[in-house]
């Protein structure tokens, strides 16, 4: 399960990016709090960083986790 990955959008009305889609690794064991501080939000900082290196917003917006077949907030989608 270490190579699933899931399709995060997030948006930043500073610099103008909409329902920007990233590839962030899927949830694994970890409780949702855990995924959210060491995978999610980390990837969606370093995705924003390298898109808008002189953008630096307090926030992200609209942040999307899919959770349509799957089995918990940040799993991969079941077949």
């Amino acid at each position: 399960m270490d190579d699933l990955t899931i399709q995060v959008r997030y948006s930043c009305p500073l610099c103008g990016l909409v329902d920007t889609e990233i590839p962030v690794k899927a949830r694994g064991e970890e409780d949702v709090v855990t995924w959210m501080e060491e995978t999610v939000i980390i990837a969606l900082a370093n995705d924003h960083n390298a898109r808008s290196p002189f953008c630096k917003p307090k926030q992200l917006h609209n942040i999307m986790i899919p959770i349509q077949n799957a089995d918990r907030v940040g799993g991969p989608t079941l077949q």
